[in-house]
């Protein structure tokens, strides 16, 4: 009886930690969509092929800076390779992407 208890914690505890997975890449995707978008503003405004920190910066059409953005995807990346570290070292578990969304094998 206690195993089954065990067996059961040690799944829901997998599955939140797949849920959160879930929800970083959600918010890791939303960032990396504002930081490519603003990239292709700041080219276009400026005519350029690589635009600089400065200019990437000056676009003002969203909420956040260019650098703010790309810090949260850098912070995000790290929450889920971490995520993805415990799962696979932790629990033994393999963790599978499928362009969309987190799961287990």
């Amino acid at each position: 009886m206690l195993v089954k208890q065990m067996e059961k914690t040690m799944t829901l505890e997998t599955m939140n930690k797949i849920n959160k997975l879930n929800d970083l890449e959600a918010r890791y995707q939303h960032y990396e969509v504002n930081c490519d978008n603003i990239y292709e503003w700041a080219k276009q405004r400026y005519n350029v092929e690589k635009p600089t920190d400065e200019q990437l910066d000056s676009i003002d059409e969203y909420p956040l800076n260019y650098s703010d953005y790309y810090k949260n995807v850098k912070v995000i990346g790290k929450a889920q390779k971490n995520i993805i570290n415990e799962l696979t070292e932790n629990d033994n578990i393999v963790v599978e992407f499928d362009g969309y969304r987190y799961t287990t094998i």
